[in-house]
């Protein structure tokens, strides 16, 4: 299953499967596909019938399309009688241009076009967007880092921790950087002291949950 689309702003969406009809009650889909694309850009991509078999979490990613992962119940294409689009709830409206969308045998060439211009800056941040704390050059990034990295000895975590937080009574060979030690058949995060560390953080926000 083919389609092009333009998501004209931020814009996830579900690819749903059910061998309900378009007329019957409509819960969630006996398989679907969660996806998401690049914003302001007209992408081409694919949806492999095959993956009906439901014997695949993560699909084949083509640019310009984002993660796109797989759940539900495994369907024979014949089951599948209804199919549908589903904009998932957002914190502001989004605006998606569908451009077309039909079977076909072959799988289509996704590239992106010669005149798709980048759509973040040289920093990595979204152009089209501006945020408060939103860096405005490559130098205003180097006196940030370096303001940091001057503070970075004035840290003080207590005496059962290093000057990055990690715990002084697991300690490793200190190399100066972060990285990953495989001890004893576990992974430990190292800070540059060479001593291991917890991080935590937000991982997923949505308009939903009342956060």
């Amino acid at each position: 299953m083919e389609l092009t689309v333009q998501s004209i702003t931020e814009f996830q969406m579900v690819l749903g499967f059910s061998k309900r009809d378009p007329g019957s009650e409509q819960g969630v889909p006996d398989l679907y596909c969660m996806t998401g694309f690049l914003p302001q850009i007209r992408i081409r991509t694919y949806f492999d019938l095959v993956h009906l078999n439901a014997q695949s979490i993560y699909l084949e990613r083509t640019p310009g399309k984002l993660k796109s992962f797989l759940q539900g119940a495994a369907l024979e294409p014949e089951q599948a009688q209804h199919f549908e689009m589903i904009f998932l709830p957002f914190y502001t409206n989004r605006s998606l241009i569908l451009h077309d969308l039909y079977l076909a045998d072959e799988k289509p060439d996704c590239s992106l076009g010669a005149e798709v211009e980048p759509i973040v800056d040289e920093l990595g941040q979204l152009k089209m967007k501006d945020w408060s704390g939103k860096t405005g050059s490559a130098d205003e990034l180097v006196q940030y880092l370096r303001k940091e990295a001057e503070a970075g000895p004035a840290a003080d975590f207590g005496p059962e921790y290093s000057v990055y937080g990690g715990y002084k009574s697991i300690s490793f060979e200190p190399t100066g950087y972060f990285r990953v030690v495989q001890h004893d058949g576990r992974s430990w995060l190292v800070d540059p002291d060479g001593y291991a560390f917890y991080s935590k953080g937000l991982d997923v926000v949505a308009p939903q949950d009342g956060a």
